[in-house]
């Protein structure tokens, strides 16, 4: 079996990370806005450019991203896959640069260092060559065809809906929807449960 994994909100959770960055950087002073969907509320009232909402995004999935953590029961399940004999990768709709960044953060580089930061290979036996940071969703979905993945977990449904998708492929949409197309499921443990029963 090939199994695709997004990367951002899928892999990584960066729950504490939009807070974090938002204070460091003098976004926002205030500790009212904990949660990432509050914070872009926040910001994008303030500032209807959306410019600081976008810059936030860029500090956090940038030189921020090693405040950020996997999301629990993640290792587990690529780990248990890969040992029972499965091929896994991660395929990942991720610029090389943030909007706003004058410094030029290469983003994907910096995704490539949390992964080690962390011992992500070390730990799950993850081949290094098995990473893909793809600059537009199009070519990340044309990434998914040519793998040809038999499931792909991610946290957005537009890419799981999307037209070119494969049908063939079982869409695992993970975190918490509306969208009623699409099962999601809140946790790893829900996700392991229904691929390996």
């Amino acid at each position: 079996m090939i199994i695709g994994i997004d990367f951002d909100n899928t892999l990584v959770c960066y729950r504490n990370s939009f807070h974090a960055a938002a204070k460091k950087h003098n976004i926002i002073c205030s500790d009212d806005y904990k949660e990432k969907l509050d914070i872009k509320k926040y910001l994008q009232k303030q500032d209807k450019t959306n410019y600081l909402w976008e810059r936030l995004q860029g500090l956090v999935y940038g030189k921020e991203i090693l405040n950020a953590d996997f999301y629990e029961g993640a290792l587990e399940f690529i780990k248990e896959s890969i040992t029972k004999g499965h091929i896994l990768y991660i395929v990942s709709h991720k610029t090389k640069y943030a909007h706003h960044d004058t410094d030029k953060t290469n983003l994907q580089n910096k995704a490539l260092e949390f992964l080690y930061e962390n011992s992500f290979f070390e730990k799950t036996g993850f081949k290094k060559e098995n990473v893909f940071f793809c600059d537009t969703s199009e070519k990340k979905i044309k990434k998914i065809k040519i793998l040809r993945c038999n499931i792909f977990i991610d946290d957005l449904s537009e890419i799981l809906l999307h037209d070119e998708m494969p049908k063939s492929c079982q869409k695992i949409l993970f975190g918490l929807s509306s969208n009623k197309e699409l099962v999601s499921y809140e946790t790893w443990k829900e996700i392991k449960d229904t691929v390996y029963g």
